[in-house]
């Protein structure tokens, strides 16, 4: 969606500008609904961002992978 590769871009551009450590960035992020079970009988679906961050640090060429996922609405941390 627009609103995926607008996250992808703003965060590759953040990574670029601020951490000068890396090279060979690759954003991907990813929304999917989710049901989740809030201690009740009631099921509730939420959306959920998932972030995936690859590059290579240039200093030694050792490949690193960042991962987190985010439940968006509402918001609260996984």
């Amino acid at each position: 969606t627009r609103q995926q590769e607008w996250m992808k871009e703003f965060l590759l551009q953040a990574i670029r500008k601020h951490e000068k450590r890396l090279d060979a960035i690759k954003v991907d992020v990813l929304v999917k609904q989710e049901e989740v079970n809030a201690h009740t009988t009631e099921r509730r679906v939420k959306k959920r961002l998932d972030i995936n961050i690859s590059a290579r640090l240039t200093a030694t060429s050792e490949d690193i992978t960042f991962r987190d996922s985010f439940f968006v609405s509402p918001l609260s941390y996984s």
